[in-house]
């Protein structure tokens, strides 16, 4: 058994308090980023995809596999115009980066973000332009 004087057991004492700490202020920065995603999902029609979640996997690959490491915090289908209000109101509201997708065909990675990605792809042929 190792045996510490006081200033040890100070010094070991406080990094073990410091490192409890960071622990404890990351499990609850992660609920109240949970909670805060519960709310969205709450005032979407459209589904919210979230890591770990059927459907997630699919739904955030991008079409350019170079993007393939950059994994929304949810992915975010919506069904009609309120729900993309909503989407863009929560990232406001949250100051979390907004993606888009809508073809997905991005050469730039223009539609990955580690944010909020808001996958309009399925609003193909939906929508028409008068000139």
């Amino acid at each position: 058994m190792e045996r510490y004087g006081r200033r040890e057991l100070v010094v070991r004492g406080g990094r073990l308090a410091g490192a409890g700490a960071a622990l404890a202020l990351g499990l609850a920065s992660e609920a109240r980023a949970a909670n805060a995603l519960d709310q969205l999902d709450a005032a979407l029609r459209g589904p919210l995809l979230r890591p770990g979640r059927a459907g997630y996997a699919q739904a955030r690959k991008p079409w350019n596999a170079r993007f393939d490491d950059v994994l929304p915090r949810a992915v975010a289908q919506p069904l009609d115009t309120a729900d993309v209000q909503a989407n863009v109101r929560w990232a406001v509201a949250h100051d979390v980066r907004l993606g888009v997708r809508s073809g997905g065909h991005s050469y730039a990675g223009l539609s990955s973000t580690t944010g909020l990605l808001v996958d309009l792809s399925g609003w193909q042929g939906l929508f028409w332009i008068d000139a």
